[in-house]
């Protein structure tokens, strides 16, 4: 028969061990030397069981912290930055690329250094193809528009049009014409027909005999020197031209008449 260490009522202790049993604490506790003990390890077996059942808690959860930070750190070393580089936004790296399509870094460097010129000789080929055009829709000679640069608003090339409709030549192409567009106040702008604006700007007819195709007529008597050496159309033996043709050939015609009568 098993005995409990001890017993709420005495009649609950089997009657031939009662005597073994004394009251203490509201209950009947079996008489053992040393047995007086036996709470306070029992409380503290409690205790400590209790105490387990918390850590043991505690460790599950520092494991799936543990294990959150090992797939985190996996994640971080494998996006680690290798030895010689150095991390970039995307939008840089992007850009980076592109650049290196061009080239390495001197080749890239040589490019920008040479990029000013060429954008310039680039601009230069295209208002020279543009006042080519220009020169052989007015009948001028090559290269005399520059003799005029400096006296002209802007000018375009368009499409000669009459009552809508595009005019068009004998060979079925468009016809072209220049047109002058004029500012004015508030950044506006008043667009002619160049040739208008030309025929009524005394200053830009001046130079008139200076840029038409046709040979300038020779001087009767001893021709006026000219500046240029060689000719050259140079925009000095345009301008000389001019001054020729307008100021020195009509007053040499009136001094030829005057000493003829």
């Amino acid at each position: 028969m098993t005995l409990k260490r001890s017993y709420p009522k005495l009649e609950d202790v089997p009657p031939e061990y009662r005597s073994e049993y004394v009251p203490k604490d509201g209950e009947f506790v079996l008489d053992v030397e040393g047995f007086e003990n036996v709470n306070k390890v029992l409380s503290k077996n409690q205790e400590l069981l209790t105490q387990h059942a918390t850590d043991k808690t505690e460790i599950s959860t520092l494991k799936g912290q543990v294990t959150r930070l090992t797939t985190a750190q996996a994640e971080l070393q494998s996006k680690a930055t290798p030895d010689g580089h150095v991390p970039v936004p995307v939008a840089d790296k992007q850009f980076l690329d592109t650049v290196k399509g061009f080239g390495d870094v001197a080749q890239v460097k040589e490019k920008l250094e040479k990029y000013p010129t060429l954008e310039k000789q680039a601009t230069e080929a295209v208002l020279a193809k543009q006042d080519s055009e220009i020169e052989k829709i007015m009948g001028w000679k090559s290269g005399s528009l520059s003799l005029i640069r400096d006296k002209v608003p802007e000018l375009v090339v368009r499409d000669k049009t009459e009552n809508g409709q595009v005019v068009k030549n004998d060979k079925g192409e468009p016809e072209k014409v220049v047109i002058a567009r004029i500012k004015g106040e508030n950044e506006t702008y008043t667009e002619k027909a160049f040739t208008e604006h030309f025929n009524n700007t005394p200053e830009l007819k001046f130079f008139e005999p200076s840029l038409l195709q046709q040979e300038r007529q020779e001087f009767e008597g001893t021709e006026l020197p000219t500046m240029g050496a060689g000719g050259g159309g140079s925009a000095d033996k345009l301008l000389s031209d001019s001054l020729i043709n307008n100021t020195y050939d009509m007053s040499w015609k009136e001094g030829a008449s005057a000493g003829g009568k």
